[in-house]
């Protein structure tokens, strides 16, 4: 090398250079990894934040489900006789499916089948609304249809074997999730 390249080598502002240049190339290093840190750690909390939520309203939907299941055994012993509740069912809340749409938990993706059963049971929630305010339509409309009791009780029958089957979807949604 010349004498000329050596000089520039080993002159100080040179040596600065590399220094600060190696400074710099080191903070962005320590920048980005943290980043990287604390993105992690902020995802895991918003995740769990999120699955708690899905828990909540999961439990929630089953002892809804539970509280509708009584009140239409209620009535389908009631019918026998020709009586009918007044009570009104209650309607399912299934803000949880648009929490998972919105941002799916790492821990759903991963399961087997978290996603495909959290969607079908926001999906029957949704059609249990639905045959939930038809039967109540039904009752208040058609009191004196000569089939009234029978068609009451065919309502009720059918919700109470898809709250059923909709609690076990719960279960096993809440297994499949929550490990």
């Amino acid at each position: 090398m010349s004498e000329f390249g050596n000089a520039f080598l080993e002159s100080e502002w040179f040596r600065g250079f590399v220094a600060g240049a190696f400074a710099t190339v080191f903070g962005f290093l320590l920048t980005v990894l943290w980043e990287v840190i604390k993105s992690n750690r902020d995802s895991k909390q918003k995740d769990k934040a999120i699955l708690l939520a899905i828990e909540q309203d999961l439990i929630a939907g089953a002892e809804l489900a539970t509280r509708n299941i009584k009140l239409l055994n209620q009535e389908l012993v009631g019918l026998e006789t020709g009586l009918t509740l007044t009570i009104a069912l209650e309607r399912f809340y299934s803000g949880f499916w648009d929490l998972v749409k919105v941002n799916v938990p790492k821990q759903i993706l991963n399961s087997e089948n978290g996603l495909r059963n959290l969607r079908g049971i926001a999906a029957f929630m949704s059609e249990a609304n639905a045959t939930i305010d038809s039967r109540e339509q039904y009752k208040i409309t058609n009191y004196n249809v000569h089939n009234y009791h029978e068609r009451l009780k065919d309502y009720n029958t059918k919700l109470v074997g898809g709250l059923m089957l909709l609690i076990d979807d719960i279960d096993t949604a809440l297994k499949c999730i929550m490990k």
